[in-house]
């Protein structure tokens, strides 16, 4: 990997999905920090590089080490200048898993395919790693980076997901952004667990050219022209009619070799060619875009120009002159209209208006005028209904909190998305993670307070990436979730375990009081009787009110020695000890007289703690 940057050049390691921490990232120039760094991580998790190096300034973030969770990571204008153009080919498979043996096998001869086609066009030698799952062609470019490059390298794999993607394998259209990042060669591909029919495995190199060239803007360019484009107007309607392109095939038998979804529409692959049948390399298209619109052709430069129409034109014959002489009937069958109704009978307006009786009921004729040769006249000439939406003002930027821009305006260009998107989804999760901590008091001087719920939706017409883009914004708020949800368990089990310990203090407690209380001997010893413990209790008590004649004092102790206080004060028999209740840090108050020997004048008071305690014994 060495060999795709120069000395003293910035890269980005990012690391996804590492287990209770999420993303692992960091910035480096030196190649053995980094091996180092990587080692830790290798084989819990997808190690990625940046695929162009980064500005040097960013080196200052983490240099030449991996931090948690970051705040920053690369975004498109943080890469000075375009240094590869990567085509990554995977097998179809369930997103979050790896590719099976015959999987991988297919997407290694499709990559065949896609490199003797290329070089075909007379591009240079490409780097060629196995990504664990696919394959990686690596071609060295050289284009600044700015808008024009970023739509240039996005269309050109868009013209080679065209031509090579099948049921099997598809070429990503998403990795055409400057910041983008890919597996770095030498880590494990883990994605999902490791089974023996779907096994992690290890990135290789398989091509280093001893001399790499470099693919020119033109061939880019070049490549970037193969991309189909609409050839009928959308939805092909003639005058209310939808034109159905599969029977339009079916019909006329032509010569499907592939068909299934693309960008949001359909294709249908022919071999040989309609126009030139020594071509017999699926170079051969029809293709119905999502807005319904038809375009065909064929990739061999021999059948440059030849569309949809001339497509027609071999299997349907004539088929211009019917569309023609249609059009022309139902014009002229929208241009005759009534203009002289005839006469109306009148209608009592009072009547109308007055409230009828429950019997009665009115009745308002409709009159439906008669066509006739002298009642019909010219309309104006036709026009065309359109059916596009109103435009809507572009988002700028600008606008866009600074927390916020860098991060949405990212997701944008590596989606291609509008930023409108991302930017509704972005305030919205935003209000979410706010939640109920932010009110609002619509009045001054009154406590009325309003705790706002945000609701946004995306109206856009289908395969628009909507539900993407929307999932790519939500993705923070799912990992603050896992992370709090992460805590909350944590928590209940410190909680539950303390209950439990609870519990058990409170069981062991409640054995020796009842031992106590019946005289049952603990642990072979027997245990004091309630008369012996009143006995020691009422001594003690004496003792104190004999140091303290004539003052007041408090005796502190446990409730239990406290009731056995009071029962021997009050000289209760013991039947009648468990018929009072004293709560925890309550307390009681006893005078003492000579003549009149004990008075009990307060019991179980609590009001002190404000709420009190309740145990059941």
């Amino acid at each position: 990997m060495r060999q795709l940057y120069r000395p003293g050049e910035v890269v980005e390691i990012r690391i996804l999905d590492v287990p209770r921490i999420g993303t692992v990232a960091g910035y480096f120039d030196d190649w053995d920090a980094l091996e180092r760094e990587v080692k830790k991580h290798d084989g819990k998790a997808n190690v990625y590089i940046s695929l162009n190096p980064v500005k040097p300034a960013l080196l200052s973030r983490a240099v030449n080490r991996l931090v948690e969770r970051p705040k920053n990571t690369t975004s498109d204008k943080d890469i000075e200048h375009r240094r590869w153009f990567l085509i990554d080919i995977d097998p179809q498979r369930p997103t979050g898993i790896m590719a099976t043996d015959e999987e991988k096998k297919f997407t290694q001869d499709k990559a065949r395919e896609v490199y003797a086609y290329l070089k075909g066009l007379g591009w240079p030698e490409p780097v060629i790693n196995d990504s664990g799952n696919g394959i990686h062609l690596l071609y060295n470019i050289d284009l600044p980076n700015n808008d024009e490059s970023r739509d240039l390298i996005s269309n050109c794999l868009k013209a080679l997901s065209f031509i090579f993607d099948n049921k099997a394998v598809s070429i990503d259209t998403s990795v055409f952004n400057a910041a983008r990042i890919f597996r770095l060669v030498g880590t494990t591909c883990c994605k999902g667990d490791n089974t023996p029919e779907r096994p992690h495995r290890r990135s290789i190199n398989i091509k280093m050219p001893e001399q790499i060239g470099t693919v020119t803007k033109e061939q880019l360019q070049a490549l970037a022209k193969i991309l189909p484009k609409p050839q009928t107007s959308p939805n092909n309607r003639t005058y209310g009619e939808e034109f159905n392109l599969e029977q339009w095939i079916h019909n006329h038998g032509l010569p499907v070799a592939f068909s299934g979804t693309w960008q949001g529409g359909y294709k249908w692959v022919l071999n040989p060619c309609p126009w030139d049948s020594s071509h017999t390399n699926r170079s051969a298209y029809i293709i119905q875009f999502a807005s319904g619109a038809i375009a065909a052709g064929c990739h061999h430069n021999s059948c440059q120009g030849k569309g949809w129409h001339d497509l027609r034109d071999i299997f349907e014959p004539g088929w211009r002159d019917k569309q023609r002489n249609k059009e022309q009937k139902q014009a002229q069958t929208l241009k005759t209209v009534p203009t002289d109704h005839a006469k109306k009978p009148q209608i009592d307006i009072a009547k109308l208006l007055t409230k009828p009786d429950r019997e009665s009921k009115v009745e308002i004729p409709m009159v439906i005028p008669k066509m006739n040769e002298s009642n019909q006249a010219e309309w104006p000439e036709l026009e065309e209904i359109k059916s596009e939406l109103l435009p809507v003002e572009k988002l700028p930027p600008e606008i866009i909190p600074e927390p916020f821009r860098d991060w949405l305006t990212d997701i944008s260009y590596r989606m291609q998305c509008p930023l409108d998107f991302v930017a509704t989804a972005a305030v919205l999760v935003t209000g979410a993670v706010i939640g109920a901590s932010c009110g609002i008091r619509p009045k001054k001087r009154d406590d009325w307070l309003i705790i706002p719920n945000l609701w946004g939706g995306i109206v856009a017409r289908p395969s628009m990436l909507k539900t993407p883009s929307l999932a790519e914004v939500m993705k923070p708020l799912i990992r603050l979730e896992i992370e709090a949800k992460e805590e909350y368990d944590q928590e209940m089990s410190f909680y539950n375990a303390e209950i439990e310990a609870f519990k058990a203090t409170k069981e062991a407690l409640r054995g020796e009081m009842v031992a106590a209380a019946k005289g049952k001997p603990k642990n072979g010893i027997p245990a004091p009787r309630m008369d012996d413990v009143k006995a020691r209790a009422f001594k003690s008590l004496k003792t104190l009110i004999e140091v303290n004649k004539g003052e007041t004092f408090i005796a502190v102790s446990h409730r239990c020695i406290i009731k056995v206080l009071i029962a021997a004060v009050l000289d209760m028999r013991d039947k009648y000890f468990w018929k009072f209740y004293l709560d925890n840090a309550s307390y009681s108050t006893v005078e003492y007289d000579d003549n009149k020997g004990f008075i009990l004048t307060c019991l179980n008071e609590a009001c002190h703690i404000g709420k009190k305690v309740y145990e059941e014994f």
